[in-house]
């Protein structure tokens, strides 16, 4: 959706939103100077009085931090306070993990470690032999948004990919046209088309498809992290025998009330910057609902499983999920089964 752009002391009037203000998004990586934070969107005019920023270190996302923007913005001064105020012991658990040194504040400067953390030095041992991955996206009648998530992918700091676009029922042939100009003479995308309509019988499709071992899925309206598969790879090779892997799913922007109210009152699609572990054993929730409590796990859009294991699950249940009477499911059902059926499910919110 495309915001509105509207003067800074005007509200928004949308019916039921009496008094409404849109949060800006950003992102900040604290081995890099902390910049300010304009008041104005310099691609969009739009106005704010509030942000939302991603807080990450060496590409890792550490919080959010919350902040108030003044007549023209904030400071880099302001910002680097109020990030250290509200993630300071984030940072230095961050710092500890990875065998660094503490540090008592955060300059505009950034943080200079002076070494690779230890998360980096395992990344890049992966990415000097990669596995195959294969990125599954379903879609339907949503050319403009696949375009986008297209490109980000093609961004990706990982040389072992493969994307599969799933067509599922279109009523044109507009994806078809778009993949042909666009990526036709690139073999790492294919397209598909999948006439069942409904998103589990054009995921499932993908998975036949695939050639890796690996199959990561996400939605035509998701703009890809740059080190997204790379983190998923160090999961897989570096991790105990996880089937399963989920990921830190944040809004890219918070212009309406339904975004703001999914993002803040519904805890949006993330699930937190721990990584958490999950199997039938060793990692219980002390829950009576669990596992059927599946919205724990993570979601559809940023997932990651082992080919070998969806295949035994029977993969996702055409009766479920958007394009069905039912509306969704389809992913709490195959988290459901991938934690019944022994397997272990990892929640990373590095990716």
């Amino acid at each position: 959706m495309n915001p509105l752009t509207k003067p800074k002391n005007t509200p928004t009037t949308e019916p039921g939103y009496d008094g409404f203000e849109p949060i800006r998004v950003v992102q900040v990586e604290l081995s890099q100077p902390i910049p300010p934070i304009l008041a104005t969107d310099e691609k969009t005019g739009r106005q704010y009085q509030h942000a939302r920023s991603l807080v990450r270190f060496h590409s890792q996302p550490i919080g959010f931090v919350d902040v108030d923007l003044r007549e023209f913005g904030l400071s880099a001064e302001d910002y680097a306070r109020q990030i250290w105020e509200q993630l300071g012991e984030n940072i230095n658990l961050y710092l500890h993990q990875n065998e660094l040194p503490k540090v008592s504040s955060l300059s505009v400067k950034g943080i200079a470690t002076g070494r690779k953390p230890k998360h980096i030095i395992e990344r890049d041992k992966v990415l000097a032999d990669p596995p195959m991955i294969s990125v599954v996206i379903p879609t339907r009648d949503r050319t403009a948004s696949l375009a986008v998530c297209l490109n980000t992918i093609m961004q990706l700091e990982y040389n072992n990919f493969e994307v599969i676009v799933v067509d599922n029922a279109p009523s044109t042939q507009d994806t078809q046209h778009m993949i042909r100009e666009k990526y036709g003479h690139d073999p790492r995308v294919r397209y598909v088309l999948e006439s069942r309509p409904g998103v589990s019988w054009a995921r499932n499709r993908g998975v036949e498809e695939a050639a890796g071992g690996i199959i990561a899925f996400t939605d035509d309206d998701v703009q890809i992290d740059r080190h997204w598969l790379a983190e998923i790879a160090v999961e897989f090779m570096t991790g105990d025998n996880i089937a399963c892997l989920t990921g830190l799913t944040p809004a890219a922007e918070l212009d309406t009330p339904p975004q703001v109210w999914v993002e803040r009152d519904l805890a949006g699609f993330g699930k937190g910057f721990t990584r958490l572990v999950y199997d039938k054993t060793e990692h219980k929730p002390r829950s009576l609902f669990y596992p059927y409590s599946a919205g724990i796990f993570g979601v559809s859009a940023n997932m990651a499983i082992k080919k070998s294991v969806f295949t035994d699950l029977g993969g996702f249940d055409p009766a479920l999920g958007p394009g069905t009477p039912a509306g969704a499911g389809d992913d709490l059902d195959l988290f459901f089964r991938i934690i019944a059926g022994g397997h272990r499910l990892v929640y990373q919110p590095n990716g």
